[in-house]
């Protein structure tokens, strides 16, 4: 049996953590922004593995 649990939380954080975790989220979403375009540019490609090679 698996069983799946969900957490929510507030961070409470200075105002430079807070550039930092903001940093750090357009880092991840430029990266995966880069990976979409990669994976379009060869024939939508979605296999991980295929597009690790690449």
């Amino acid at each position: 049996m698996k069983q799946v649990v969900t957490a929510k939380f507030k961070l409470d954080l200075s105002p430079e953590q807070k550039e930092a975790v903001r940093q750090v989220t357009l880092a991840y979403r430029d990266a995966l922004s880069y990976a979409s375009r990669v994976a379009y540019a060869n024939n939508k490609l979605s296999n991980g593995t295929k597009l690790q090679k690449l």
